[in-house]
Formats: C-alpha cells, structure tokens, sequence
C-alpha cells in the first residue's frame, strides 16, 4: 500500500482519479488544493467564526428541541425513532441507500 500511494502521490491528476473512486465527494474540495489553484480569499476562519458569520448553532446546541422529542418517542413512549432528521440530512450528506 505505501508503494501504490507514493505512485500516487507522483502526479496530483492520478491522486485525484484514485481519491474519485475511494470518495468522489471529496474531490471538488481536494482537488484545487492539490492542482495549486489559489483561493478566493485568503482568509481563514476558526468554526466558532464560520457559525457566528453563517448562523450555525454549536453542534451540540444544535437541534435541542428535535433532539429532545426524539428522546420522548424512544424512551417514554417505547416508539422507534423517526427518520425525519435523516431523511433531512440527504440532501447534503447523500441517500441513505
């Protein structure tokens, strides 16, 4: 395995071919990266910036109240789980199957 990714790593194109079959969704964040191609902007955000700018809770803020009927449904009234927050997910994490 090292040998094949020290071949790999020879040519940035052959690493990205590879890194397409292993986790295609990777590649549009990786390849600019990999291709030399300099950013937009040279700022760098920390996260707790990025979610102040963009709105996002803390993850483990995030979704209390969802969160929390969930946790009625399984462990007060023995319901399974809805699937609502992974069906809501897809769109950005892939299908679920």
């Amino acid at each position: 395995m090292r040998t094949a990714f020290a071949l790999a790593h020879l040519s940035p194109r052959a690493e990205l071919r590879l890194l397409g079959l292993i986790s295609p969704s990777t590649v549009p964040v990786v390849a600019p990266i990999k291709l030399g191609i300099p950013p937009r902007k040279a700022e760098v955000l920390t996260p707790a910036e990025a979610r102040a700018r963009y709105g996002y809770a803390k993850p483990a803020e995030a979704h209390l109240e969802f969160r929390a009927r969930q946790a009625a449904r399984v462990f007060d009234d023995g319901k399974a789980p809805r699937d609502q927050g992974l069906i809501e997910s897809q769109e950005i994490l892939g299908p679920l199957s």
